[in-house]
């Protein structure tokens, strides 16, 4: 009998070893092969485990063909069902669907790229937790790859130890699992006091700042959608402040957001998003794709209101979601002030905010010398803040006009 291979897509999940591996072969032995292997395109997408387990008991197995659209959902929705993975385990396995990605077999069924969003999304675990099990298949020894799948460690403890050099990794592992989590408690505890040190250092080089503001602003005028690492490099910027469209037709932008801050944002970067209550899981729920979710802030709108009318709702404060990139690099804040909204963004934008407000939010992630970008920049009511609290400005405006208003604007901020 010819041996197959086994489909990448079925390799995602770990194979069944020790005693449950032995107990199968004993019942495929006595009761013979229940349920027929699944095979695509020449290689095992279901069934890994049956059929070694009846080489291993003398049995032929039996094959039929995948005729599915979706292998992805098929081979996922099947091993949810039968095993029982906590939360670190799906983490892997999400980590691995989504690593997948190129340089597959050309004989093998298209399946698409899947991106850590969407593996988090099918295995029902959080962006943040395939980040971590990411790092641990990169970086970590495979013992301590192992100890995870195994179910014995949770991947956030892994991640922390995956950080470490490889032979200091295989000590820690071979301890046993109480050391692991020791382990990791103490490099946790060891990288908080080093992002501590971080706030001090920037708080030092904000103190010694001396940048030209207007010389360090400038506003690209293209679609964020469109950004590439030529307009705005990876990790080239400290915090990043908007003010998106809020109505139901613009929601697919805050995911577009969240992916853009995900690669332009510093590790432990801020995002910080002032939005409306209308569609507020919505945008949370896309901001939380790509970005760690870390508070919702209020700010009092004083002056006129906008009655909500499908709500009945007349609203006096507005919502502001704290996202970071990783743990969050800065100092505390306050979670709630009170602006006036009505002063004077609308003279420059038909949805612009005040001044007040925006500084307040600028004040709020970032520190003199740093610089802040605006996805959606309008009026440029944002970079004028920048300007005159002393941080690096750039702004990205879709209409060509508004963003050359916005320029001629702040050239005039300091005068």
């Amino acid at each position: 009998m010819a041996e197959y291979e086994f489909h990448e897509l079925a390799d995602i999940f770990p194979l069944m070893e020790g005693k449950p591996f032995d107990e199968l072969v004993a019942d495929i032995k006595e009761n013979g092969l229940r349920e027929p292997i699944v095979v695509l395109n020449e290689k095992i997408l279901d069934g890994r485990n049956r059929y070694r387990a009846c080489l291993a008991a003398d049995v032929d197995p039996r094959f039929e063909h995948y005729h599915g659209d979706d292998p992805v959902r098929y081979i996922i929705s099947l091993n949810l069902r039968r095993r029982h993975l906590d939360e670190s385990q799906r983490a892997m396995v999400a980590a691995k669907l989504a690593n997948l990605g190129e340089g597959r077999p050309s004989n093998t069924a298209p399946i698409g790229a899947v991106s850590q969003s969407d593996a988090a999304d099918l295995l029902n675990v959080g962006r943040r937790s395939v980040q971590r099990a990411t790092a641990v298949q990169e970086h970590g020894v495979p013992e301590l790859q192992r100890a995870v799948e195994a179910g014995g460690v949770s991947v956030a403890a892994a991640a922390y130890v995956a950080s470490r050099p490889e032979s200091e990794q295989r000590e820690i592992v071979a301890r046993g699992e109480k050391e692991i989590l020791k382990a990791a408690a103490a490099i946790r505890k060891k990288k908080a006091a080093d992002r501590r040190l971080e706030i001090v250092k920037r708080k030092a080089a904000a103190a010694d700042c001396e940048c030209d503001a207007i010389a360090d602003a400038r506003v690209i005028i293209r679609d964020i959608r469109h950004l590439t690492p030529a307009d705005i490099l990876n990790e080239s910027v400290d915090a990043i402040v908007t003010d998106p469209p809020y109505a139901q037709e613009y929601i697919d932008l805050f995911d577009e957001l969240g992916a853009l801050a995900a690669r332009v944002l510093k590790p432990g970067g801020a995002l910080l998003c002032l939005c409306g209550q209308y569609h507020l899981p919505d945008y949370i729920r896309l901001l939380s794709r790509h970005l760690d979710y870390q508070w919702t802030l209020g700010v009092h709108t004083s002056g006129n209101v906008t009655q909500i009318f499908p709500r009945r709702i007349v609203p006096f404060w507005k919502p502001i979601l704290l996202f970071s990139k990783g743990p969050r690099v800065g100092d505390w804040i306050s979670d709630f002030w009170r602006a006036d909204v009505t002063n004077d963004g609308k003279a420059h934008h038909e949805w612009g905010q005040s001044e007040q407000l925006m500084q307040g939010m600028v004040e709020r992630v970032s520190l003199p010398g740093e610089t802040v970008l605006d996805p959606f920049s309008g009026g440029g009511t944002t970079g004028v803040v920048c300007q005159k609290l002393k941080r690096k400005f750039i702004g990205v405006e879709i209409d060509e006009a508004t963003a050359k208003a916005a320029q001629l604007r702040m050239a005039g901020a300091l005068n």
